[in-house]
């Protein structure tokens, strides 16, 4: 049942005889569970009931007892439907102003239904105006799909989820209350103050998240089975620990470091990376794709710090282990090419540079396609490499082709859409 179904089946039923919120009805009762709230739950009420409850209870793990404030059982829902626009703004910037604490229920996590209404928009709003607490909330079902997302490719999941987030793009069922909710927004915040706000606190909650899940998975991988890895030459041998529950926490540490880069936290992305590498080199060998995938990784967090020399020397040890154990062709040694172009890119070693983005580029289409996004970064970049040579005429049409695919494709609002403009602009500005 839908929160809806819930007030329709339920709330409004149970409340008909005394014609009030379902919480004065209860106070009138005598029931001991409803007292003053102290946060204020904004949601959207296409969600699955037990899954807004389910997001509430692991938000509140640490504090059971508190109270919250719920429309759907804080109205009274006999007179909703005739209540106008300023009657809704009053009692909720009221009630929001009042709490300073504002829970925003997020589903499914990497397209939000409560990002598209505009009565959440404008109770995020109201928690900006009234500089409140904001935070989010996910069920425990949607944080274990982002949990394996993240595994999967963090970059392009988390990059994905943020694209979409476009307060602008809210709808209402009353088109003159969205007019409204835009009108205010635009005067007194912008949209552009709310979408940020909700950015940030999706930022820290994938990290939040993830950090813990990688907690959990460590006891579970502790408590897991050591297998006795035996050594030639008579030696005793080491144990290794080779459980699936020490695979999946590696996985997830490697993932948190992916988190880490995606923020500019390049110290903590480098720690993550390293342990990785050397746990993964130990338990699944030297050739395995996802040890080769933490050699490459630690050597990008080494060009984002500008560590070149080391930067360069793991790229090419890991491009040419990747195409030794995996093949030229294959995914991730693609992704071992771009990323020893991009540290030659970086040091301004251009003609080393554009053979292996051109060769990248050409690989990726044909196996990806022209608007996969690893393609459309290797064509970005490769643009990239002609305008830093000056030669304008060559970078202009990369950019352009760059720009219109990953609007297409991607959307507008995509960092590497984002990335694309801002690259145009800078060839622009280069001639001037």
């Amino acid at each position: 049942m839908t929160t809806t179904d819930v007030c329709e089946v339920i709330v409004k039923p149970a409340s008909l005889a005394c014609k009030s919120s379902y919480c004065d009805m209860m106070v009138d009762q005598g029931h001991g569970s409803v007292g003053t709230a102290v946060v204020f739950i904004s949601h959207a009420w296409k969600y699955k009931f037990l899954d807004v409850v389910d997001a509430l209870k692991s938000h509140f793990k640490a504090t059971p007892d508190i109270i919250v404030w719920f429309d759907m059982f804080s109205n009274n829902q006999h007179k909703a439907v005739s209540l106008d626009f300023d009657w809704w703004c009053g009692v909720f910037m009221s009630a929001i102003a009042d709490f300073r604490h504002v829970v925003m229920l997020l589903s499914p996590w990497g397209d939000p239904i409560s990002l598209k209404r505009a009565w959440c928009l404008f109770e995020a709003y109201c928690s900006a105006k009234t500089k409140c607490k904001f935070e989010v909330a996910l069920s425990g079902d949607e944080k274990q799909q982002f949990i394996e997302a993240v595994i999967a490719d963090a970059e392009k999941h988390v990059n994905n989820m943020l694209s979409k987030i476009d307060c602008e793009q809210s709808e209402c069922y009353k088109p003159e209350d969205r007019d409204k909710i835009f009108d205010v927004v635009r005067r007194e915040v912008s949209f552009g103050k709310i979408n940020s706000m909700v950015f940030e606190q999706l930022r820290s909650w994938v990290l939040q998240v993830t950090s813990e899940e990688l907690e959990v998975s460590k006891l579970l991988a502790c408590s897991g089975s050591s297998v006795s890895n035996s050594g030639g030459g008579g030696g005793g041998g080491a144990n290794v620990n080779k459980s699936p529950e020490f695979i999946r926490f590696l996985s997830l540490e490697n993932a948190l470091g992916d988190l880490y880069k995606l923020q500019g936290l390049y110290k903590e992305a480098e720690s993550s990376y390293k342990h990785c590498l050397e746990a993964r080199t130990v338990t699944l060998g030297q050739e395995d794709a996802a040890t080769l995938q933490s050699l490459r990784n630690l050597s990008s967090i080494y060009e984002n710090q500008g560590k070149y020399t080391e930067a360069e020397t793991l790229g090419k040890e890991c491009l040419e282990k990747s195409t030794l154990y995996l093949t030229e062709s294959h995914e991730d040694t693609l992704k071992s090419m771009f990323n020893l172009a991009l540290v030659y890119l970086r040091q301004g070693k251009y003609d080393e540079a554009e053979p292996m983005y051109k060769k990248c580029l050409d690989m990726r289409t044909a196996k990806l396609g022209e608007d996969h996004e690893d393609t459309l970064k290797a064509l970005c970049d490769l643009g990239t490499v002609y305008r830093y040579k000056g030669q304008y005429d060559k970078a202009e049409p990369l950019y352009k082709k760059c720009k219109g695919l990953c609007a297409t494709k991607l959307g507008e609002g995509h960092p590497l859409t984002l990335i694309s403009n801002n690259q145009l602009a800078g060839l622009y500005d280069s001639q001037g």
